[in-house]
């Protein structure tokens, strides 16, 4: 990848579904441009470590939520009147 950038047929790349590790492993090789991995209101995991490091070494995050989308679906109207019920 990192040819494929010095030669200019590309602007840069990155992963999917990566941990911190591996994150950091293949910076020391070509530098990444994003991370895409699941992040939602019910999968919060890429908060420890993940959007850290990006942040810190300016690598964008890509959030996606494929299933997850549909179980924060039922969770948002829960959230919405307990947190109606608090303000109230």
């Amino acid at each position: 990848m990192g040819r494929r950038i010095d030669d200019g047929l590309i602007r840069g790349w990155g992963l999917s579904q990566v941990d911190a590790d591996v994150i950091d492993r293949v910076q020391h090789v070509t530098l990444l441009s994003a991370i895409r991995n699941i992040y939602s209101m019910v999968k919060r995991d890429s908060e420890a470590e993940i959007i850290p490091y990006c942040m810190e070494h300016k690598i964008g995050f890509v959030p996606f939520s494929p299933k997850s989308l549909q179980q924060a679906e039922q969770i948002i109207p829960i959230f919405l009147l307990i947190l109606y019920q608090v303000l109230s």
